[in-house]
């Protein structure tokens, strides 16, 4: 507010998290810290990015603070050191076993984070909330120097530790999705019990994850018009935003992706067969938003966690024990990508693609492939490409049949989940399409096949398929 005037001054707040208590209030602290934050250029995609993760994890202290009865000011050294016990002792069942909601790691982030607000919250209304010798919350201030993966090599932040911090869990291991969980998914997805359309939009969404290797924030702002594009000027290639990229034009936030033949035919088929009658149907032909992937019952695009959602669901309905979340297809998508890399530039070890690297056109060819810019955000990738690498079995392998290869079986098992859900007109227009696309690919690549020393040819690639 103006002091001269009076008149209420506002700044936009557009898609920023919108942080409420339990009761549905508004909750004005947690939306000032996040606003603050917002200045600081972080992202604010919705229902993720930066700002969403900020939101989601303060929630935690929200819940704890309206619980027990407890204002936000009125958080003490003892009051915070429950609040640190109660998110150590929370249990969960996983798959019929009771464990721990979440490891000593994600508890101290929750924590620096809660520090970090309740020393804001103490400036808001002059309170020594957080010190090192003060009355309330005593905690110490330490310095942490990044090593490169998120941030600049050497860049020291500064945060607070308090004594009630568990300790940190091990590292999180990450894993790639086999190809046997990705089928088991089209599968199951065939089989459950929902309308066509939600079937046909929940196989197209397992073919965007493993065709683009993209983020949930960046699958659910794909457009049409991107996908028919690059069947029109037969590139193949189809832009798509780069969540990581947090400055710059729409244009510089994007990156292109090369799809194959059959899989924009089947992203045809769903667009002009399911989505835009829907559309039409929800909203009118006028009002289309043009997103690819839309709520059956409303029609307008979907949130980054319905792709999550919708994954569990399939996941349950598989059978499938292991975990088989979204961002596994990207870890599969990353690696892949790298190993077509070691190939072509036939790359022998860990440190060969570190010197590469340095070299600009390589890294511009990493960036466009993968999406990302850091060397060391690559290292696991890295290492599960050249573990790759070592265990296949045979010479090395012409990169475009190997492409081919993967587009092949990929079609395959998309008829395959097909098979249960369309009509054998259907079914028979669509396996028509799905082949001449392929065959597409095959011509393309048919010559080099013959000619590549120790290369697979086309009639051992089919032989795979079956």
């Amino acid at each position: 507010m103006e002091r001269v005037t009076g008149r209420v001054l506002t700044v936009s707040a557009e898609a920023l998290p919108l942080p409420t208590w339990p009761d549905g209030h508004w909750c004005g602290e947690v939306a000032l810290f996040i606003r603050e934050a917002a200045a600081k250029n972080l992202s604010v995609l919705e229902r993720g990015g930066t700002l969403g993760t900020l939101a989601s994890l303060l929630s935690h202290v929200i819940r704890f603070s309206w619980v027990n009865k407890i204002s936000l000011v009125k958080f003490d050294n003892d009051v915070f050191t429950k609040f640190m016990e109660s998110l150590s002792v929370e249990k969960v069942y996983v798959q019929g076993e009771l464990q721990e909601k979440r490891g000593g790691s994600q508890c101290q982030k929750i924590g620096k984070l809660t520090l970090n607000f309740l020393e804001f919250v103490g400036k808001l209304h002059r309170v020594d909330m957080v010190s090192e010798r003060g009355p309330n919350i005593r905690a110490e201030r330490r310095v942490s120097v990044a090593k490169g993966k998120h941030q600049a090599p050497g860049l020291a932040r500064a945060y607070w530790y308090h004594a009630s911090f568990p300790k940190k869990s091990g590292k999180k291991k990450r894993f790639l999705i086999s190809l046997d969980y990705i089928n088991k998914l089209r599968r199951a997805a065939a089989k459950l019990k929902a309308k066509p359309f939600v079937k046909q939009r929940l196989l197209v969404t397992i073919q965007l994850l493993e065709s683009f290797g993209a983020r949930n924030v960046e699958l659910v702002r794909l457009k049409t018009k991107d996908i028919l594009a690059a069947i029109e000027d037969k590139t193949r290639y189809v832009r798509i935003f780069n969540a990581k990229r947090r400055t710059g034009s729409e244009v510089d936030r994007t990156r292109f992706v090369k799809i194959s033949a059959s899989d924009l035919q089947f992203f045809k088929t769903y667009i002009s067969i399911y989505r835009a009658p829907l559309v039409r149907k929800k909203l009118g032909a006028e009002a289309d938003h043009g997103f690819m992937l839309v709520s059956w019952r409303t029609g307008r695009p979907l949130a980054a966690g319905t792709l999550t959602a919708d994954l569990r669901r399939l996941r349950v309905a598989a059978g499938i024990k292991g975990k088989a979340h979204p961002h596994l297809f990207r870890h599969r998508y990353v690696t892949l990508k790298l190993l077509e890399l070691i190939k072509a530039h036939n790359l022998t070890d860990k440190t060969g693609f570190k010197a590469n690297f340095k070299i600009p056109a390589f890294a511009r060819e990493v960036a466009e492939s993968t999406g990302h810019t850091s060397i060391a955000s690559l290292e696991t990738y890295i290492d599960w490409a050249f573990v790759l690498l070592r265990t296949s079995s045979g010479a090395r392998k012409e990169v475009d049949l190997g492409e081919l290869l993967k587009s092949a079986v990929s079609a395959k098992s998309v008829l395959e989940a097909k098979r249960k859900i369309l009509s054998d007109k259907e079914f028979g227009d669509e396996v028509l399409l799905i082949l001449q696309a392929v065959i597409a690919e095959i011509n393309q690549v048919d010559t080099a096949a013959k000619d590549a020393a120790g290369a697979q040819t086309i009639d051992d690639i089919l032989g795979q398929m079956s």
